[in-house]
């Protein structure tokens, strides 16, 4: 399976015959000029175009934004 961050697998967890968790750790990220803050390492989310894959071949853009405040337990 493709994927853009060259990583080591960590742990995989088989769901069945075609579907699967895979956890891994990310050793390097390939970005562009402008999208990482350089002292704090935050991505912009508006210097990315970013896509989502939902399952399969399927596939959503990835447009408007807002912010959900996390719940504290």
């Amino acid at each position: 399976m493709p994927h853009p961050f060259p990583s080591s697998t960590a742990f995989r967890l088989e769901l069945g015959k075609s579907r699967q968790v895979i956890l891994g750790e990310i050793v390097f990220a390939h970005y562009r000029d402008g999208v990482v803050d350089p002292e704090r390492f935050h991505v912009d989310p508006a210097a990315v175009d970013a896509i989502a894959r939902l399952g399969g071949d399927l596939c959503s853009t990835v447009r408007d934004r807002f912010e959900m405040l996390t719940p504290t337990l």
